[in-house]
């Protein structure tokens, strides 16, 4: 993705950090906003059998 733009939306910071999932990629990364809101994930499948599910919504 060399002609990826970063966008920066008002209310809302991000990050991405590489936890050794993969290789040095940002393999990790949230969103957060400054104030409640709603929100919708995006789950992949994966084969690390340590991962806990996401049970918590707002």
């Amino acid at each position: 993705m060399a002609d990826a733009k970063i966008r920066v939306v008002p209310g809302f910071s991000w990050f991405g950090k590489n936890i050794g999932i993969k290789d040095n990629t940002l393999d990790f990364g949230g969103i957060l906003a400054d104030v409640p809101c709603r929100a919708a994930g995006v789950f992949t499948r994966n084969t690390i059998s340590c991962m806990t599910p996401v049970t918590n919504f707002i």
